[in-house]
């Protein structure tokens, strides 16, 4: 008889792959974000930094405006 054998279920990692699956979605996810969050601020910060010391520089009074506006300009032109 075929139908006599013993059949028995095994679950995959006994029931806890549906959370495993979840949880690895949302650390990778997490992941990803932190990722694109931190490159693009690390960016902005190293492309503005001239410019934000340029600023820095006339609010202390270090250059006088007729300065300010030539170093500006030099800026713009790179």
């Amino acid at each position: 008889m075929m139908g006599a054998r013993n059949r028995r279920s095994v679950s995959v990692m006994h029931g806890w792959f549906p959370w495993s699956m979840w949880l690895t979605s949302v650390v990778f996810l997490t992941v990803i974000v932190w990722l694109f969050i931190g490159v693009n601020n690390g960016r902005n910060d190293d492309a503005n930094a001239p410019r934000r010391i340029l600023d820095e520089r006339m609010a202390r009074g270090d250059i006088d405006r007729d300065e300010y506006r030539e170093r500006l300009t030099a800026l713009r032109e790179r």
